[in-house]
């Protein structure tokens, strides 16, 4: 299938490292001559690739309130799923309150020894409700 196309229909896309099945998808003796699987990196270059239209709304946003003026920490929260291959999950279904307790205290000294005593922001992702 056309993955661009596939895609277009969804809001909302979640990326995951599965990416990895590509050199699968690659020597497929079943893939129809003409049909083409991207390497991982391009895969995900093309996927993750962002419209014209979203890249200046981002540049307005970023503009309007001043963002990138102060060091950025990305944090991603991982939380188990039932049903999910957990061999790489954390052991407990979610964070609780003393693990993010400790986890912000890791960052702020972090940034700390890393900027000095400046302003800075954090920028938090996760994949479920319960993250």
């Amino acid at each position: 299938s056309d993955l661009a196309t596939s895609l277009n229909q969804h809001r909302i896309v979640s990326v995951s490292s599965n990416l990895y099945f590509t050199p699968l998808l690659q020597t497929n003796p079943h893939l129809k001559p003409g049909q083409e699987v991207l390497s991982f990196h391009e895969g995900l270059g093309r996927l993750m690739t962002p419209s014209v239209k979203a890249k200046k709304r981002a540049l307005s946003y970023a503009n309007k309130t001043s963002w990138g003026s102060a060091p950025i920490v990305a944090v991603h929260l991982r939380t188990r799923e039932v049903g999910e291959d957990n061999d790489d999950w954390p052991v407990a279904d979610a964070p609780d309150e003393e693990m993010l307790a400790s986890l912000t205290k890791c960052i702020e000294q972090a940034v700390q020894m890393e900027f000095g005593d400046v302003a800075w922001d954090v920028y938090l992702a996760s994949t479920t409700e319960k993250a």
